[in-house]
């Protein structure tokens, strides 16, 4: 159990910390040319410009890639990569079925430093031509300027920008086609949904980290993107309140009051969208049509966040056949 806690901990640490020192998005749209911009100024060098406004130079296309975040994991699953490391906080995460299953197994793995920097003797060990990052990795790209370049991705706030950060990437490996094909496969599947949905039912995604409960809102990632294709509940809030991953601080009295048909729970407690029976004992919590329906469900943190075109795919297939399960099966 403390095991499960410290793990929950510290996924959303690093993912809050994350998306809390992303630079802002320059305007709102939600096209890859206003996020990033990428340029070949020879046939060998690529000059790229990443969510900082960095300017990244590369002698040639990358092939041994570090990864610093979950991100850089789903995109680099969808384009068929191998990463050529990652932080050891990421071991359990990049041997999801749906990420690399059993070949994750044997990537190499970097110890952290205070869980978000990577011990950079090991970095160096293992040579990589790109490490993928976010803008908290700053000290990073400081220590190894001059060594190996540290290219910024920016945190999606979308589905849009989690296929320009996809595109992105496709373009800095040399993996154009699979990108575009991901891409393609992921908006196929997201229309078939949006198709078949009846949008008569309600859920609420809730992020329950120890001793504390918060609600998904609008501004999430997940339930904004969910709301496409079904009725993400964000109840109402005050915009200084929204905590970094897009929830709010929340209580039993006030989820009585939004009455969703079902209910999400990110959790290291119940995986896989697993029937969360025993969440509390609450009599409010037991009132609920949700609980008193057996409509209640739990998945680990990042399976719930998206975060990638891969992670958003598995959110769709995950929820769509607990909400609708007279329409879609799992």
């Amino acid at each position: 159990m403390l095991l499960s806690i410290f793990r929950l901990a510290t996924t959303f640490l690093i993912l809050t910390i994350l998306i809390s020192c992303s630079s802002p998005a320059k305007n709102s749209s939600d096209t890859l040319s206003e996020e990033q911009d990428t340029k070949t100024a020879t046939e060998e060098t690529i000059i790229v410009t990443d969510s900082t406004n960095t300017e990244i130079v590369l002698d040639k296309i990358p092939e041994r890639i570090l990864c610093l975040d979950p991100v850089c994991l789903d995109i680099l699953a969808e384009l068929g990569i191998e990463p050529a490391g990652i932080l050891q906080t990421m071991a359990d995460w990049v041997q999801e079925p749906h990420m690399f299953g059993e070949q994750g197994k044997r990537f190499s793995q970097i110890a952290s430093v205070g869980q978000l920097e990577p011990n950079l003797e090991q970095v160096v060990q293992l040579k990589p031509d790109l490490i993928i990052g976010f803008p908290v990795h700053k000290k990073t790209r400081e220590a190894l300027k001059g060594v190996v370049p540290l290219y910024m991705l920016a945190m999606p706030e979308t589905y849009s920008k989690a296929i320009a950060n996809l595109k992105t990437v496709g373009q800095l490996t040399g993996k154009n086609v699979e990108a575009e094909a991901a891409a393609k496969k992921f908006l196929d599947k997201l229309a078939t949904y949006k198709a078949k949905s009846p949008k008569n039912q309600t859920f609420l995604l809730i992020h329950s980290p120890a001793g504390n409960l918060a609600v998904f809102t609008d501004k999430a990632l997940n339930c904004g993107f969910l709301n496409t294709v079904a009725n993400c509940l964000s109840p109402e809030y005050d915009s200084s309140l929204v905590q970094i991953h897009g929830g709010v601080p929340f209580s039993l009295e006030r989820l009585t009051k939004l009455e969703p048909d079902v209910i999400f729970i990110s959790s290291n407690d119940v995986d896989n969208y697993g029937e969360f029976a025993n969440y509390s004992d609450s009599p409010l919590w037991q009132g609920l049509t949700a609980v008193k329906n057996q409509r209640v469900y739990g998945a680990n943190p990042l399976k719930i966040m998206g975060l990638g075109t891969r992670g958003l795919g598995l959110l769709l297939d995950k929820t769509m056949p607990k909400i609708y399960p007279d329409v879609f099966s799992e």
